[in-house]
């Protein structure tokens, strides 16, 4: 359940070997987490779940964040990405704009309608990434928005 031998900063002589090192332990503990999530956690999400586990050895949000940054580079399965609302995510590094409207407009499809409250509840995910994920189908044209008195749906 915890991380055994946490990666500290005492550990490193530079910073950007700490973040290197770090980065790849927060990969290792998360990607099951993150593929049971459908692909996608949300970085508050990333930061109580990393820090839970490390116990008494706790992370900042910007060591978090920085360590989040370098992922891609590294060739790690999970990289950072930044949503136009500017909600940040560290998601598959498999995972691409495409798929993800592509998976939601077949959700979509299965219900007729689905708000991001609903969709939440389907994948198990936060209505803050259901919202993000019906705005990427939206924008890449799989679905279109109802704004009703009833709330949002696509």
């Amino acid at each position: 359940l915890g991380i055994d031998d946490p990666v500290t900063r005492d550990s490193y002589k530079s910073d950007n070997q700490y973040y290197r090192s770090l980065a790849k332990q927060i990969s290792d503990f998360l990607l099951s987490h993150v593929e049971e999530m459908g692909g996608m956690m949300a970085l508050t999400d990333v930061f109580c779940r990393v820090n839970r586990a490390r116990s008494l050895e706790l992370l900042s949000p910007e060591d978090i964040l920085n360590a989040c940054r370098v992922m891609e580079s590294l060739g790690l399965p999970l990289k950072l990405y930044e949503f136009s609302s500017g909600v940040k995510v560290l998601e598959l590094s498999t995972l691409d704009n495409e798929s993800v409207a592509e998976s939601t407009a077949i959700l979509i499809e299965d219900q007729n309608s689905l708000s991001a409250e609903e969709l939440s509840q389907q994948l198990g995910i936060s209505v803050t990434l259901a919202k993000e994920r019906l705005l990427t189908a939206e924008k890449y044209g799989k679905c279109c928005r109802d704004d009703s008195i009833e709330g949002l749906r696509f």
